[in-house]
């Protein structure tokens, strides 16, 4: 369903909007696309589908890059990042996604992008955000990731009461029912636990 909104964006962007959308292959390896995609903001394309980024550790692939008229540290135009949703409402995740491609497209084209977009499920038109009102607090995001994943401390996946709607459950739970942990004993509080341990 993801998928079908997405292309049902593209032609959107294609046939009512009119846009040249160059599309960014994705067979060829990462740097090769990374390649094709800024070779693609430097030629100027009107619209970029599934631009790939690639700095340092980091990679990322965008649904869409929307030229505007805004100059670029290397042309007269600059682009911004769209993003196809199926979800009623844009969510936090959505926004710190958008601002990691805002991030790592400014590397590119030299120029922070002023807007970044969310099309929402149903929609043809996009939700924008203001780049500057979220980058910095993305920033310090990801300045902290990268310094607690440096910091390499021995870990261990307490149970918490954000477990039942995390993405990693499973992955904890094996690994509790492989420790044989405490948390399996019916009715056993946190604090039990702790004293136990």
């Amino acid at each position: 369903l993801g998928l079908a909104h997405e292309q049902k964006y593209l032609r959107y962007l294609t046939e009512e909007q009119n846009l040249q959308v160059t599309r960014i292959a994705q067979g060829p390896s990462w740097e090769d696309a990374a390649a094709e995609t800024v070779a693609a903001i430097r030629n100027g394309a009107q619209a970029i589908y599934q631009a790939a980024f690639s700095s340092h550790q980091w990679q990322g692939r965008a649904d869409f890059l929307i030229r505007v008229e805004k100059p670029g540290e290397h042309n007269d135009w600059s682009y911004e990042v769209i993003e196809t949703k199926l979800a009623r409402s844009t969510k936090a995740r959505a926004i710190i996604q958008l601002s990691f491609y805002s991030d790592l497209l400014s590397e590119i084209q030299g120029v922070v992008p002023d807007y970044m977009h969310v099309v929402l499920g149903g929609e043809a038109h996009s939700e924008r955000f203001s780049v500057h009102r979220y980058l910095s607090y993305f920033r310090k995001v990801r300045r902290e990731f990268e310094n607690a994943s440096r910091a390499r401390a021995e870990t261990y996946p307490e149970p918490i009461d954000h477990c039942g709607i995390c993405s990693w459950f499973s992955i904890c739970d094996d690994r509790w029912r492989a420790d044989d942990h405490l948390s399996l004993v019916s009715g056993i509080s946190r604090n039990q636990r702790k004293r136990l341990v």
